[in-house]
């Protein structure tokens, strides 16, 4: 590819889709038009963008079938979005197989991830576990990975497990953050509020309370007979009794347990059951009819009891009887709850995903549109329908689809490999910053500066100087950050030859040098400054996206380490723009505090409270090693 398909890849990955334009509008080429694609879907023009897509799948060609099924998926991801649920999922599972038969796994696993959140949103739990299960979210980029834990926390708060479904939107939380993408991390945080929101109205003796839904697991699993009005069932433990096809007989099932301990008068019940506003010979008849059938239904719950009013019900095995309603009694309750995710939809969606008829759904959606509940736009098969927007709030929060090149930003991930550690060191609490000179490794630890000999793993000699962060080494001296100051030390002597301020005002961290300038990472402000290192004079800011500790160069290659929440890592990143191209994760309970390389294929990372010094191999680069073996 080309560098402006590159780029503009990068971009998307991103999350910014006018950067992408930017480098690619203009242009005609099949990657140009799939860019252009998933550029216009982020921005929400989704009919332009399935044309683009299109397009792109016909230029490619027929042997470019890689490229091809890249569109398919990324075409499917828009009809997902869009809330087109009828869109032909064979295509989408030819691509995947396509793809997977193609080695692209990446995106062979994003066909199946959205598989799963299609089945998820149409209420095909089963499917959609057993889907799943069978997905390895390991190939996936971070944003994908993010997708993927929601889907996890989905299912697991649809099957009341919110245990689960609080781990998963930990590890969505931290994917999202991996990835830097600000409409993907909204859209985590939204998800988490569902956790602290009222779920639905418990019902008992007369009084109703608002429940999270944490609490409506406990009331489930605590051996009362429920009778549920957000699946319309009655269930009592783990034996649970179906009514959703049955309504007449739910309705009765809910104004009995309203009622309970007391009983409901027969007129109540007709009003309840069939609308009954004057009842005749014939309603009561009907009434002891679906009374009767009520009772061969809860058998194995409870009872239903004539009593000189009307009737009662008595649990059989059940302490109590609650109701379990949802949050707001309304007649459309489940299609405002679908629309409520901000996205538009089809009347033929809705129907679909409620297991309804189409016209029920429509005359539903118009009395909806007649209180001003709903609103819609387009005409015949193009009407999509939706909640109205909140002023000064965005609608659509469209997830970046993956890359046509099968990489999220061309960022490569891979496991820190240790080679080996130096430490403890007798009167060292915490190594803070590291640098090489060529022969010696020198570590800041406080009060004073150590030189380390890599060969034999001891100390040769120590500096006495403050030492609370970053060391860096020009060639010639010895940088260290001092709490708001930097200090430019002789080697030999150990002498402060001169200071210059530090950019964060002793919030600094990570300290290199490197094109005549020094670089100091600000561990909290996720930022690294160039500064000039005579005057201290900022010269340009990267942000960065987690923490930063350490900071060195290597070939070209500007390399970070971040700690946060317990986790540690080593990040390649554009200097440029911050984005991140490479990562090293390290083992569970490993922090990096400091970061130098030797100039080779090593890195000297600080330990931190560990009181260490360690070194890492550096990963070989696919196409250095290619030339290597082709040159032998």
């Amino acid at each position: 590819m080309d560098s402006l398909i590159t780029a503009a890849a990068h971009a998307l990955a991103a999350g910014d889709p006018l950067g992408a334009l930017n480098r690619v509008a203009l242009r005609e080429d099949a990657p140009a038009l799939a860019l252009r694609g998933i550029a216009m879907a982020q921005l929400g023009d989704l009919d332009r963008a399935k044309a683009l897509l299109r397009r792109a799948a016909r230029a490619f060609g027929p042997k470019e079938m890689v490229a091809r099924a890249r569109c398919v998926v990324a075409e499917a991801e828009i009809a997902l979005v869009s809330r087109d649920l009828a869109w032909p999922q064979k295509a989408l599972e030819r691509a995947g197989a396509a793809l997977e038969a193609y080695g692209d796994r990446v995106n062979g696993a994003y066909a199946r991830y959205l598989e799963v959140r299609r089945l998820l949103l149409i209420g095909r739990l089963d499917e959609a576990e057993h889907a799943l299960a069978a997905l390895d979210p390991a190939p996936l980029p971070p944003a994908s990975q993010a997708g993927y834990e929601l889907v996890v926390a989905g299912i697991a708060m649809r099957r009341l497990r919110t245990k689960t479904a609080r781990a998963a939107l930990a590890r969505a939380e931290r994917a999202a953050q991996g990835a830097g993408i600000p409409a993907l991390t909204a859209e985590v945080e939204s998800a988490s509020l569902v956790l602290n929101t009222p779920a639905a109205r418990l019902i008992v003796r007369g009084e109703e309370r608002p429940l999270l839904l944490d609490e409506v697991e406990a009331l489930v699993a605590s051996g009362a007979l429920v009778v549920d009005a957000c699946r319309n069932v009655v269930r009592d433990g783990r034996l649970v009794v179906s009514l959703a096809t049955r309504p007449v007989l739910f309705a009765l099932a809910r104004a009995l347990g309203e009622a309970w301990p007391g009983d409901v008068s027969r007129s109540t019940l007709l009003a309840r059951a069939f609308r009954a506003k004057h009842a005749d010979e014939s309603h009561r008849a009907r009434l002891r009819v679906e009374i009767g059938r009520l009772r061969v239904e809860l058998g194995t719950l409870a009872d239903v009891s004539a009593t000189s009013q009307g009737f009662t019900l008595a649990p059989r095995h059940a302490r109590e009887v609650v109701v379990l309603a949802p949050p707001v009694d309304e007649e459309h309750a489940a299609i405002l709850a679908l629309l409520a995710d901000g996205e538009s939809w089809s009347s033929s969606a809705l129907a679909l995903a409620l297991g309804a008829s189409q016209r029920t759904v429509q005359r539903a959606l118009e009395q909806l549109s007649a209180a001003g509940k709903v609103q819609s736009y387009g005409r015949g098969r193009a009407r999509r329908w939706m909640n109205p927007p909140v002023p000064g709030f965005p609608t659509t929060l469209l997830l970046p689809a993956p890359l046509p090149n099968g990489e999220d930003g061309s960022m490569m991930r891979s496991a820190a490999e240790i080679v080996c550690e130096y430490g403890p060191f007798p009167g060292v609490e915490s190594v803070h910053g590291v640098t090489f000179d060529g022969r010696y490794l020198w570590f800041a630890s406080g009060d004073r500066l150590n030189a380390l000999d890599p060969a034999s793993g001891k100390t040769v000699r120590s500096i006495h100087v403050a030492a609370h962060a970053g060391t860096a080494f020009d060639g010639r001296h010895l940088f260290q950050i001092a709490e708001e100051r930097i200090q430019k030390i002789d080697p030999k002597t150990g002498q402060v030859l001169a200071t210059i301020p530090a950019p964060g005002g002793g919030g600094d961290s990570g300290l290199a040098w490197a094109e005549g300038a020094l670089w100091v990472g600000q561990y909290q402000d996720r930022k690294i400054h160039q500064i000039d290192p005579q005057t201290g004079t900022l010269l340009r800011t990267i942000e960065c996206n987690r923490f930063v500790t350490g900071v060195t160069w290597l070939d070209n290659e500007l390399w970070h380490g971040t700690w946060e929440a317990g986790e540690s890592d080593l990040r390649r990143i554009d200097p440029r723009t911050g984005e991140v191209l490479e990562r090293l994760e390290m083992p569970p309970g490993v922090g990096v505090s400091g970061l130098e390389s030797d100039g080779s294929d090593q890195f000297f990372c600080g330990g931190g409270n560990s009181g260490t010094v360690r070194t890492l191999r550096r990963p070989r680069r696919g196409s250095a090693a290619g030339s290597a073996s082709t040159s032998k």
